[in-house]
């Protein structure tokens, strides 16, 4: 009798244990497929935790119910997709409305990524020549200021080599599997498109490196035990924490509207100051008749149109490029707008003229020459200007047939 309560209470136990189990596995599943819905560039997150899941679930009960809860909580955002566009996954891989091959190329650009070189660069040259909000002429545009604890710290995980694989089966093994399977993900969209070429892609990872830049800290501390090195090397990271946390503080303070909510600034100068002629530019749209359409040219921007009037922004950059290959010459692109309801044009010169620029240095330019003629016999013969915005933004009014 006493052996099968001892049986009893055993079995008892390992159903509990096998439903934490399956209710784990189902929670991982449901924030993998929260990941990926949110936006596709946490498909390195996503893979990375699918990975774990094939690792540490031992049983195909465990791993299948991973992976049905990640797509159950993806499907609705599929099917959504799916519906309102006729691609699941939109805009990628299958057409879809206003989507076709051009576009796709445009939006992909293929073939323009890293070399073997700059792959094995990529976390040098994303922290050092990495620029918030711009891009370091000879170099990657990884476009964002990381800072240097990650590239320092994460490596010196490999000196305390015996202390890792004590632990590698406990949370610090999940860690730099997801951490890697993610990376590599990233290092294959480098390889890709330039487009790709940004550290922004890794954001869904940087908690895993935080802790692995930790763990580096921590491993690092026991090799130079006994000497004061571990203190000063503290010292300095807290002191670069601090001034980055300062820093957030300070440009949160610069762009804070506590002015205008206090009435001793107002809301079009604050916007002019964070905004720039981009403001202007849309306070002239918005003096247009009411009912007027305005078809945006290198700008992606439509925020503070009025609703009196219909802004269409160039939500990729690529409409003049693409009306080229679709319509063809600036006589049938006036048409087609004039049919659409179209009276004004927006073009972001500067923008056009960086974007150029840019395409050519990264080694993807689908323009041809006519393209940039049919543009100026567009803005010189069928067009009005309405507004000069200093050259960088023009507004025109279509002309009359």
């Amino acid at each position: 009798t006493a052996e099968i309560a001892e049986k009893e209470k055993r079995n008892s136990a390992n159903s509990a244990r096998s439903a934490v189990n399956l209710s784990l596995a189902a929670m991982a599943g449901v924030f993998t497929g929260l990941a990926f819905a949110a936006k596709y560039t946490a498909v390195g997150l996503a893979l990375g935790l699918a990975a774990l899941a094939m690792v540490w679930l031992r049983s195909g009960k465990g791993r299948l119910v991973f992976f049905l809860a990640a797509v159950l909580i993806v499907a609705p955002y599929l099917i959504k997709n799916a519906a309102l566009t006729g691609n699941p996954i939109y805009p990628f891989f299958f057409a879809g409305k206003y989507w076709d091959a051009d576009r796709s190329l445009w939006h992909g650009q293929p073939g323009t990524g890293l070399n073997w070189i700059q792959l094995l660069a990529a976390p040098w040259d994303a922290t050092v020549w990495g620029l918030e909000g711009a891009i370091v002429s000879g170099h990657p545009p990884y476009s964002a200021s990381l800072g240097p604890l990650l590239l320092i710290l994460v490596p010196l995980v490999m000196l305390d080599r015996r202390g890792l694989k004590d632990r590698v089966g406990l949370p610090l093994g999940g860690i730099l599997i997801v951490g890697a399977v993610g990376y590599f993900a990233w290092a294959a969209q480098l390889a890709f498109s330039v487009l790709l070429v940004q550290t922004r892609y890794l954001l869904s990872l940087l908690p895993f490196f935080a802790i692995l830049a930790a763990v580096g800290f921590d491993a690092l501390a026991k090799t130079l035990s006994g000497t004061p090195a571990p203190k000063v090397i503290a010292v300095l990271i807290g002191s670069a924490l601090t001034l980055a946390a300062a820093d957030s503080v300070f440009s949160f303070a610069k762009a804070s509207p506590l002015a205008v909510m206090v009435g001793a600034q107002s809301e079009s100068d604050y916007l002019a100051d964070r905004l720039g002629l981009y403001q202007y530019a849309m306070q002239a749209v918005n003096e247009l008749p009411p009912g007027s359409r305005i078809e945006f040219l290198w700008e992606p921007r439509s925020f503070y149109c009025s609703a009196s009037v219909v802004c269409v922004p160039d939500a990729i950059a690529d409409r003049w490029w693409h009306l080229r290959r679709a319509v063809s010459g600036a006589e049938a692109i006036t048409g087609q707008w004039r049919a659409e309801g179209v009276t004004h044009v927006l073009i972001f010169w500067l923008k056009y003229q960086t974007g150029e620029h840019l395409m050519r240095a990264q080694m993807f330019d689908p323009f041809t020459g006519a393209d940039w003629e049919e543009l100026d016999r567009l803005a010189q013969n069928h067009m009005t200007v309405v507004k000069d915005l200093n050259g960088v933004y023009v507004l025109y009014q279509l002309n009359a047939e």
